[in-house]
């Protein structure tokens, strides 16, 4: 999560970008309590429906959801290796 350290602001988030799908989230969960406790940040499981719905391109580059700047945007969906 080197990525989160060189946005340089603590006070942004992780967007975990993901399916709605227990099976997915239930593997996610080991993720998420990794970067709270190493990072000391917020991370939120979103769906790209929630990103297109309520998250603003910034004129300045900066993505932000419901007001909150996301320093890293982490998919783990919406792509096919």
């Amino acid at each position: 999560m080197s990525a989160f350290n060189h946005y340089g602001n603590k006070n942004a988030f992780i967007a975990l970008i993901n399916e709605e799908s227990y099976q997915v989230l239930s593997d996610i969960w080991i993720i998420v309590d990794y970067v709270r406790e190493e990072l000391k940040t917020d991370i939120e499981t979103l769906t790209l429906d929630q990103i297109a719905k309520e998250g603003k391109l910034q004129s300045d580059g900066t993505l932000t959801f419901r007001g909150w700047e996301i320093a890293v945007a982490y998919f783990r969906t919406g792509y096919i290796p």
